[in-house]
């Protein structure tokens, strides 16, 4: 019957792919909407890194220096767990949006599940079944098949990434600043709907006044 302090813990991927404040606020709100009754949020532990890292390697960065989240902040996730197995945490449970959140490898994330149990913390999420007498059968389930998609997915982003800038870089177009010795010569997007908002594609074009020099050198 006694108020239930939780702890939340958020992630969002690294400031160049994702909004993290928008991120992390939205991670927040539905938090608030799906943590029991009579429970509160004592602590707060949040990061912007990406969730592939070892769990021992997480929690380090300075990224979140950059924003103004307008979410307290005591710690990342290695706070977390050292204020876990200390004493007398503030919190008796932890709280997060998605299982994801904890970690997009399974490894490391069953890794912070276990971590938490052994100091009698459960991992709550909120888009889960939330039962304070334990996870049924029912629910690991559910919660290792997401576990195990999430990390599939992380993969597989990779690769298709990389295949895609390969296939960017085979037909001619570049990325980035352009090498001593080439001018950027930027056309229109090849995609209608980007070109209609004034987005370009660089393809590289020798400099005249440089070119000549990279070739002096090479011979």
């Amino acid at each position: 019957t006694a108020p239930l302090p939780l702890a939340f813990l958020g992630r969002t991927s690294t400031l160049v792919v994702q909004d993290p404040v928008s991120s992390l606020r939205r991670q927040l709100r539905s938090v608030q909407e799906k943590a029991p009754p009579g429970s509160f949020i004592a602590a707060w532990f949040w990061d912007i890194e990406s969730g592939g890292m070892d769990l021992e390697q997480r929690g380090h960065g300075s990224a979140h220096e950059k924003f103004d989240v307008g979410i307290p902040r005591d710690g990342g996730i290695a706070d977390l767990l050292t204020e876990a197995a200390s004493p007398n945490p503030r919190f008796a449970a932890v709280i997060c949006e998605d299982i994801e959140r904890s970690g997009r490898d399974t490894f490391n994330a069953l890794k912070l599940e276990r971590k938490l149990a052994d100091a009698g913390i459960p991992l709550l999420a909120a888009d889960e079944p939330i039962d304070l007498a334990g996870m049924n059968a029912t629910t690991i389930l559910v919660r290792r098949v997401k576990q195990g998609i999430a990390e599939w997915y992380r993969f597989q982003i990779k690769e298709k990434a990389w295949k895609g800038l390969r296939e960017h870089a085979l037909d001619g177009w570049n990325i980035g600043p352009a090498p001593y010795g080439y001018l950027a010569d930027r056309v229109p997007h090849p995609v209608p709907i980007k070109a209609a908002q004034g987005r370009t594609k660089t393809r590289l074009i020798p400099d005249p006044a440089r070119a000549p020099v990279v070739a002096q050198i090479y011979t």
